[in-house]
């Protein structure tokens, strides 16, 4: 028991509770518990290490400091050094007395690879069969693909490839990358979410893999960072480095959730350029027409390129030539990106991009330095934090967007404010297209009145709104649950003027400050855990029959268990103090 902390969290289904260090569960150095006394620990699956620092700052392990593994070196060349005597400590290479005249060398990932001097192959020396008899260079091809190409298409032409959703800002950061690895980047989010970052991508190839882009997204970033070593396929990326195309909408396409697959709602306009002059070299569609198809939907937002939208904007004399294109297009026959991605594909599985040294590639070698990253810039979350921070107390700051996090955890009537805010928003933008909320959700999702709720959307709702809500408010329901996933207009500040006109955001100003004083208290002896095990330990305050994680979670706009566990980590210790004061009033 933690004084002053309250009952140990416990969650149903994991292996974690606070421990102090005079209940170790290994054998732990005696000098690093007097060093670490009084500090609570986190234990996972029961592993006895406190969740944060393992040793005290400044002191290497024991293995390295006794030059075991990790602090040894091998001179280039040299062969193996002689077995050890048994019983005999060696002193490593580069001490004197005891004392280090130079660091170790850097610890190798397993299978990292190869050793030099041994002739061994490891990660980065293997070969990966793919398909057909072909070899590919680097243990594993990681490839970002979404709306333009289905998983099961990339597994059939990559067996053994790493299937990931549209590439976002931090998801290649997320990955750990070693000489070798192919990342074939197709797909990505600039409108949900930030888009990949050039400096991330810049980061993996100081790593040493190697970074495709092509079809979509990729193939705008490749055209950028192409004398950085990226590279680029097919006919898009030909356009962008040409100079034909120089927006990112010319590959924007609304899509569908993840859960349907992705199905697109707007047509791309490179693929309609592409169409049109496939059409007029075939004599399918005369030139004058695609033209003016083309600077139709130029016109439009992306969001808004539908095939009812663009012939609104059309006269009758070019609805003939837009309906072929609808037609090769939509059976992938002038689908642009869909053939570059499938190519970029087959040039990876061919081994065509095993070298670095290829025609358009510039010169950056791993860990070379000329392509050395510093990561800057600020998110639209970030913006709106900085404008409303203020200092409460002395050396302590707070933002709306703590006192709305405050809300979302601790109010149980937020859920029903979020759910009126983000309705009406969503009525305002069905407003503007002429439709009610649930026709615009339905045509978003590609639903109608008699379709069934597919099964992975389900998990959004409870089961009595399953079962007792009609089709058009599930509809809209859903909508207002995955909004990050199909607008991505900012909800916040319209919760925020909401919450300032309840009369109770004096109430959730004083949680933050009170969940400020109670961490600082309880500094000397709480570990807070990381996000992901943060939001698992919170989540047991919304466990209910009935209902899901998901589905609570996006009742308070949250998206994921990063999401929650970020807003939950500085209220960690708040809880476990509220916690212990609900269990002693029960006791009593």
């Amino acid at each position: 028991m933690l004084p002053g902390l309250g009952r140990q969290p416990r969650v149903p289904g994991t292996d974690v509770r606070l421990r102090l260090p005079s209940q170790p569960r290994h054998r732990a150095h005696p000098r690093r518990l007097r060093s670490r006394a009084g500090e609570a620990r986190v234990h996972i699956g029961g592993e006895g290490r406190p969740a944060g620092r393992l040793r005290p700052r400044g002191r290497r392990p024991a293995q390295e400091r006794a030059g075991g593994r990790g602090g040894r070196h091998r001179r280039p060349g040299r062969g193996a050094r002689p077995a050890r005597q048994p019983g005999r400590r060696p002193r490593a290479r580069g001490q004197a007395g005891g004392r280090r005249l130079f660091p170790p060398a850097p610890r190798r990932r397993p299978d990292a690879g190869g050793d030099r001097g041994s002739g061994r192959q490891g990660r980065g020396a293997r070969q990966s069969r793919l398909s057909g008899g072909a070899v590919v260079s680097g243990s594993r091809v990681v490839v970002y693909a979404g709306p333009t190409i289905s998983a099961a298409d990339v597994r059939a032409v990559l067996p053994e490839a790493e299937v990931r959703p549209p590439a976002g800002r931090g998801d290649l950061l997320a990955d750990q990358w070693a000489p070798g690895d192919v990342v074939v980047v197709i797909d990505g989010y600039f409108r949900e979410r930030r888009s990949v970052g050039h400096k991330e991508i810049l980061q993996v190839l100081t790593e040493g893999a190697q970074v495709v882009g092509a079809a979509s997204m990729g193939a705008l970033r490749a055209a950028e960072l192409v004398p950085c070593g990226m590279r680029g396929l097919g006919t898009v990326y030909g356009m962008y480095a040409a100079g034909e195309i120089d927006g990112d909408d010319e590959v924007g396409v609304l899509h569908g959730p993840a859960e349907m697959g992705y199905p697109a709602q707007t047509v791309a306009l490179v693929n309609l350029r592409y169409g049109c002059k496939e059409g007029a070299e075939t004599e399918l569609v005369e030139a004058a027409s695609g033209r003016r198809i083309v600077a139709a939907a130029a016109a439009l937002p992306f969001t808004h390129r539908g095939w009812k939208d663009i012939e609104r904007a059309l006269d009758d004399q070019d609805h003939d030539a837009l309906r072929t294109l609808e037609e090769m297009i939509g059976s992938g026959v002038w689908d642009v990106k869909r053939l570059d991605a499938m190519a970029a594909l087959r040039e990876v599985a061919g081994g065509a991009v095993a070298g670095r040294e290829a025609a358009g590639q510039g010169s950056v070698e791993p860990g070379s330095g000329k392509a050395d990253v510093t990561f800057t810039g600020i998110s639209r979350g970030q913006s709106l934090a900085r404008r409303t921070r203020r200092e409460y107390a002395p050396g302590r700051w707070m933002s709306d967007l703590d006192v709305l996090d405050a809300a979302r955890l601790f109010d149980e009537d937020y859920p029903a404010v979020h759910e009126d805010v983000l309705t009406g928003l969503l009525g305002e933008f069905a407003g503007a297209g002429g439709m009610t909320a649930e026709a615009y959700g339905m045509s978003k999702l590609g639903l109608d009145d008699r379709s069934p709720l597919p099964d992975p959307l389900a998990r959004w709702f409870t089961e009595r709104e399953r079962a007792e809500l009609a089709a058009a408010d599930r509809t809209r329901l859903l909508m207002v649950r995955v909004w990050p996933v199909w607008q991505s207009a900012d909800w916040r500040p319209a919760v925020l003027a909401r919450l300032r006109e309840s009369g109770r955001w004096a109430d959730w100003c004083d949680i933050v400050a009170r969940a400020d004083e109670v961490a600082e208290e309880a500094r000397p002896r709480l570990v807070v855990p990381p996000p992901a095990m943060c939001a698992k330990l919170f989540l047991r305050h919304w466990q209910r029959r009935g209902t899901s994680p998901d589905a609570e979670m996006a009742r308070r706009g949250f998206s994921g268990l990063d999401g929650l566990g970020g807003a939950v980590r500085r209220f960690f210790a708040y809880d476990v103090r509220r916690g212990r004061e609900r269990g002693s009033a029960a006791a009593r």
